[in-house]
């Protein structure tokens, strides 16, 4: 569609004090599903569970881009200062938390095993999404799946929805 512009977030106040403000939180917080462009919080956890570490191409763009996003950020605290916006944290306590963390290093990386993908994406056939979800193993997860699943046979069964 051309001509349209995404709205992401809450629209801007109209007081500069609450524009920086919301800009910062923006940077901070915005995901790439949600506004197309990924805020430094999001930048941080790809960074630590993505799947190419330290030493590769991917790693070095994302501390690049986590530096530039604290950059903007840091200029819109100068903003904020020059506007005499006073009155405590500009941003929230939250977003200060990641705004002072330091960038991820290579041993903070954790690779793409360690991410939880979203049971969307998950097979309804795999014993590792099962086990995932129920807790369990081994012969107590078959005897679960044996008696949930199965009972689905019997009609009755059918109207108590699945846990």
């Amino acid at each position: 569609m051309v001509g349209v512009i995404q709205q992401c977030g809450d629209p801007e106040p109209d007081d500069p004090c609450g524009r920086i403000r919301a800009k910062i939180r923006k940077l901070v917080f915005q995901t790439k599903d949600e506004c197309g462009v990924r805020g430094l919080k999001e930048r941080i956890m790809d960074q630590i569970y993505g799947k190419n570490g330290p030493g590769t191409p991917e790693w070095t763009g994302h501390d690049i881009a986590i530096t530039q996003i604290k950059n903007q950020i840091k200029k819109l605290m100068d903003d904020f200062k020059d506007n005499n916006c006073f009155g405590g944290t500009p941003v929230g306590q939250d977003a200060k938390a990641w705004i002072e963390r330091p960038n991820p290093t290579p041993d903070e990386w954790k690779g793409q095993a360690a991410n939880f993908t979203s049971t969307a994406n998950q097979s309804l056939i795999d014993w590792a999404y099962w086990e995932k979800v129920t807790g369990l193993s081994g012969i107590a997860l078959a005897l679960y799946l044996l008696v949930s699943e199965g009972s689905r046979l019997f009609p009755p069964r059918n109207l108590v929805p699945v846990p």
